[in-house]
């Protein structure tokens, strides 16, 4: 079952990450993922990622588009300076249930074998962990899959979310 925060994150678990190539993350409403969340460009935030200008990485939106074209683009993730490396969404406006997070990542050597889906309702770096997975879909080829359709393009991993459990009560002295 979903449950709704403000911010959400993934975020690489492996140690000593220092980079990670993502070609499509889409935020799921259903723990089923399958309705998609819009996320729109302004609500991105990330880790840091190498500049679009040197033509290795595209810009960060390209990630969370739906275009068959995205098989091609990727972000190419950076470590913060906490020196972990994750991308995520953020609305002031509004809470988003999330109940799955879809994820394509291709090139092998930048690959995650480790995800931590993390959620805040707070300002600055205090984020909570929802999920966690181990990768199941491994591939060496660059990219994997030529669009970015899920009944041809296996690779696609899902993290699925469970309601947290209820927060705990107040200590009284």
């Amino acid at each position: 079952m979903p449950f709704a925060a403000q911010s959400w994150r993934i975020r690489r678990a492996d140690s000593l990450a220092t980079r990670w190539q993502i070609f499509d993350l889409a935020w799921m409403q259903d723990a089923a993922c399958t309705e998609q969340i819009s996320v729109s460009e302004s609500e991105i935030i990330e880790s840091g990622h190498l500049s679009f200008s040197t033509l290795m990485s595209w810009p960060v939106s390209h990630t969370m588009d739906t275009g068959q074209a995205a098989a091609w683009s990727y972000w190419d993730g950076r470590p913060d300076s906490n020196s972990t490396v994750w991308l995520g969404f953020s609305s002031a406006a509004s809470v988003h249930e999330v109940g799955c997070v879809r994820l394509y990542q291709s090139l092998s050597q930048h690959a995650a074998g480790n995800f931590v889906v993390e959620y805040s309702n707070t300002e600055g770096d205090q984020w909570t962990v929802a999920a966690s997975a181990e990768a199941e879909n491994a591939c060496t080829a660059s990219p994997c899959c030529l669009s970015l359709d899920e009944r041809t393009c296996p690779y696609f991993e899902r993290i699925r979310i469970f309601s947290p459990p209820p927060p705990l009560p107040p200590l009284v002295p």
